[in-house]
């Protein structure tokens, strides 16, 4: 398994690949110092991930930003981050640019990369390690709602497969409507924004997945005073949200 990431600093000549070399998962970085760069890059294959080091200047993250939407756009869900390296002075305020997903903290290291790579792909890091992260990672961010596992539970208690039977069908419904809410997106029709996303919110909120719920608001909102703008960033969040709620779900519902 091979991950594409571009890498957007300005000083790309002195990243050594060497440091990030190990043999799962494999990464291959594209050094991009300037918009065109990434944009040669995405044209040559879909990244998986665009990194952006906080020393860039902001218009031209976004000018970036703008250019992998489009490349890319909704089918490609691509996400973008912001990674400033971790300081013990203290912090001055940060606004993400548009078209970033999420601003990240920390080292710019194999490790690092790897991380935001479970974050983002969780069902394509299929070992118990990651697995265990993974349901650490939602536990401490409280994204689902164990209340509501629990009641769930209460409906099978013999473990007869009726919770097996309602997961596989949240999967397949959600799954179904993110395919047609990603349709919406693309051809730019709020009301079935709005229609859709309201169908996930009511599924979602069904089995717990809090987070995803919180999204579909959102994305309700914007769709009903009849913008989309920002919704290119929300949608990868939604996508890896539901990977991982599936993965949670598996683990604290059905596995027993």
């Amino acid at each position: 398994m091979e991950f594409s990431v571009i890498i957007m600093m300005p000083d790309v000549e002195s990243m050594n690949h060497e440091d990030f070399a190990g043999t799962y998962p494999a990464l291959a970085l594209t050094p991009a110092a300037s918009s065109s760069d990434v944009l040669t890059a995405c044209e040559l294959g879909r990244p998986d991930l665009v990194v952006v080091m906080e020393t860039m200047p902001e218009f031209v993250v976004e000018d970036m930003a703008a250019v992998v939407r489009e490349i890319a756009g909704f089918s490609r869900h691509v996400p973008i981050l912001v990674m400033r390296r971790k300081s013990k002075l203290e912090q001055k305020p940060f606004f993400l640019p548009q078209g970033v997903n999420d601003l990240v903290t920390g080292s710019f290291n194999r490790d690092s990369l790897v991380k935001l790579l479970r974050w983002w792909y969780p069902l394509e890091f299929p070992d118990e390690n990651a697995t265990r992260e993974i349901l650490r990672d939602i536990d401490r961010a409280r994204t689902m709602d164990d209340r509501i596992i629990e009641d769930l539970k209460t409906l099978d208690p013999d473990n007869e497969g009726l919770l097996d039977q309602l997961l596989t069908a949240f999967i397949d419904d959600v799954e179904k409507n993110m395919c047609d809410l990603q349709q919406a997106l693309i051809d730019e029709f709020p009301e079935d924004v709005d229609c859709l996303a309201h169908a996930i919110r009511g599924s979602t909120s069904n089995l717990g997945a809090r987070r995803m719920a919180e999204i579909c608001t959102t994305m309700m909102d914007e769709s009903r005073e009849g913008s989309l703008k920002g919704l290119d960033t929300l949608f990868p969040e939604l996508r890896a949200e539901f990977d991982r709620s599936q993965i949670y779900l598996k683990h604290r519902l059905v596995a027993r």
